[in-house]
């Protein structure tokens, strides 16, 4: 990590990990690709349209939880890492 990414870490970490779920996973990563599947079933299988919205929302919501889950994680493993090494980043 760099020191400008540690910086930037820093700041977003105080929002804490609720937020970083929130917007990260669910905003960024798990309503678009939910978007994605249901626009492809609209195109590939219309019939399946509808089962595909009631399928697809619980699917993805899930998968972005995880992903903040998972990218927080990573995140903060490297944050403590270059802490431990480098010190706290300046401002």
């Amino acid at each position: 990590m760099s020191e400008a990414h540690a910086i930037r870490w820093r700041t977003l970490r105080e929002a804490g990990m609720a937020s970083w779920i929130v917007k990260r996973g669910l905003l960024a990563y798990g309503i678009p690709m939910y978007l994605f599947f249901v626009i492809s079933a609209w195109f590939s299988n219309p019939e399946r349209f509808v089962p595909s919205l009631v399928y697809n929302i619980p699917s993805w919501l899930i998968a972005g939880a995880v992903f903040g889950v998972l990218t927080w994680h990573i995140s903060e493993w490297q944050y403590r890492r270059h802490v431990a090494k480098n010190g706290a980043p300046r401002p």
